[in-house]
């Protein structure tokens, strides 16, 4: 009997163990370690010798206590470790989307330049890759709504500086375009108010008058999908694409007026018989 009394107490000892190890994984959000220990302490309380240790109804109510809180303990580590991938992917994806937002406003304006939108360019791929799609993530925007609700934030913006940059590539092509046929035009006709040859005079007129119209054309082009109204820096003043095009408009009707005015080329003397 004294040996059982001895194995009882050794028992009991492992018991109490066992149950410390539990409740302590318990309080640390480790249901995992806790399930085990529980698991263990079940064992220990089921040797037939445990019958004769009076903590044994002690440990069993203990056991019992803490079995109970196992679930509640699960969830919380469910939501904690939600919350720290949730804390973890926007640490990712945050600082591309700041650095994506701070790109896209440098081309809004009306001053554009094609280093600007590169950058702008590869801060959308940068985003676009942080936030890409992926059973993790996706299962983790179910589980946790306002991430899902961040997710489609950052697509929004995403959407929102691609349609910048393509607005400002579209100035770009205006400056390189319309402005620059513009400028050529421009320079034919103060040419033409120095030349004193009516026919270099001419020619040069005709050149202006036909550039400003293809400034014209090729502007109405990047018009098209709402950007007329559209802001541009043009020689360090902002105007508008529709604002632009109608001065070309009024340079051709004012050049070919002015066309119109010189006198008529003399008709070449007939061939001498």
């Amino acid at each position: 009997l004294d040996a059982r009394l001895k194995d009882a107490d050794e028992y009991s000892s492992k018991a109490g163990s066992f149950l410390d190890d539990a409740e302590r994984a318990l309080g640390q959000l480790e249901p995992k370690q806790a399930e085990e220990a529980l698991a263990e302490a079940k064992k220990v309380l089921a040797e037939p010798e445990m019958h004769l240790s009076p903590e044994r109804e002690m440990h069993a109510g203990r056991h019992a206590e803490l079995l109970a809180r196992l679930p509640a303990v699960k969830e919380a580590r469910r939501q904690r470790d939600i919350e720290e991938a949730v804390r973890s992917e926007r640490a990712e994806i945050g600082p591309s989307l700041q650095a994506m937002k701070d790109a896209a406003e440098a081309v809004a304006g009306p001053k554009v330049d094609e280093k600007s939108i590169d950058t702008a360019l590869a801060a959308v791929a940068a985003l676009e890759k942080a936030v890409g799609a992926s059973d993790d993530r996706r299962v983790l925007a179910n589980q946790d709504p306002s991430f899902g609700g961040y997710l489609k934030r950052a697509k929004a913006e995403t959407d929102k500086a691609r349609a910048e940059v393509t607005l400002a590539q579209k100035k770009l092509k205006f400056l390189a375009g319309p402005v620059a046929l513009k400028d050529k035009a421009n320079e034919e006709l103060a040419r033409s108010k120095k030349e004193k040859d009516p026919e270099k005079k001419r020619a040069l007129l005709a050149s202006a008058a036909a550039g400003y119209g293809q400034c014209q054309s090729a502007g109405l082009e990047l018009t098209k999908g709402g950007a007329a109204s559209e802001k541009v820096q043009v020689a360090g003043a902002a105007t508008t694409f529709e604002a632009f095009l109608a001065t070309c408009k009024s340079a051709q009707q004012s050049t070919e007026q002015a066309l119109a005015k010189l006198p008529k080329p003399k008709a070449a003397p007939a061939p001498k018989k």
